[in-house]
């Protein structure tokens, strides 16, 4: 009897690991998303600081279990709210699920790649989401290197431009330029830089933003490679006063985002 159960206990452990194979190998779903030349020229000018960069509410951030097919949603509303003409909304191509590569860096984001260029989409708050443009190329930006991870990172401190950098938003994006800074040892070098220049700009022009640095841990700002050119998404979130998102992208650009705390 003994030796039944365990004939049947092994079976049954067999049939279930079939089964999950099976699951596995499963193709994943197609779905349907706008391409990226097309929407390059068919959209209106962007809502941000960034004219890279679209803000959308996305309370249906919720909704969907599945942060990929929230990246589908939210280009697609995108597309029904800044398309120009027909193009950006009718132009889609068939993609499966899987191509869409979703990351957390202190926060969620989701790269859908396209014909010149990636759509990087990012939930930044509670109902909140910005969809960035980034064009693809060969970055000639410095790459992360481990061995400054001990050094610190001298950051604006947003706590003091708060409101001047949301601009009455949950959050705002800004496009920068990242070449001047281009023969600095470490990326992160390069986007703290560039945030400072951001910063300090604002309160030169603002009675109500003070520009005062902050030194942090450099490996605080966590990045990561999400295309072969060399593209980076970095975050810093030990700000204490919100949080900024960075994307790098072709000719040096790095696209901003900052962000309020919930």
């Amino acid at each position: 009897m003994k030796f039944t159960q365990v004939l049947t206990t092994a079976a049954l452990l067999s049939a279930a690991s079939f089964t999950t194979f099976a699951n596995a190998q499963k193709p994943a779903p197609t779905v349907s998303v706008p391409v990226f030349s097309a929407c390059q020229s068919d959209l209106a000018a962007s809502n941000t600081q960034d004219p890279s960069t679209y803000f959308i509410f996305s309370d249906f951030y919720y909704e969907l279990e599945d942060k990929r097919a929230y990246a589908v949603k939210a280009l697609e509303t995108m597309t029904q709210t800044f398309a120009a003409d027909t193009t950006c909304a009718n132009d889609t191509v068939s993609i499966s699920l899987n191509d869409i590569q979703c990351h957390n860096v202190g926060y969620d984001i989701c790269v859908v790649p396209s014909d010149k260029g990636d759509f990087i989409v990012s939930k930044d708050y509670v109902d909140s989401t910005n969809i960035v443009l980034a064009e693809s190329g060969f970055s000639t930006l410095p790459k992360v290197r481990t061995r400054y991870d001990d050094t610190t990172l001298w950051l604006p401190d947003p706590a003091l431009c708060y409101s001047d950098l949301l601009k009455n938003r949950d959050s705002q994006a800004y496009g920068l330029d990242g070449m001047s800074y281009r023969h600095y040892q470490d990326l992160r070098y390069v986007l703290a830089r560039t945030t400072r220049d951001l910063v300090s700009d604002t309160a030169e022009t603002s009675n109500d933003c003070a520009y005062e640095t902050q030194g942090i841990e450099t490996s605080k700002m966590q990045c990561i490679e999400y295309n072969t050119f060399g593209s980076k998404i970095c975050a810093m979130t030990a700000t204490n006063g919100g949080y900024f998102q960075y994307i790098t992208a072709r000719d040096g650009a790095v696209h901003v985002l900052f962000n309020r705390w919930d």
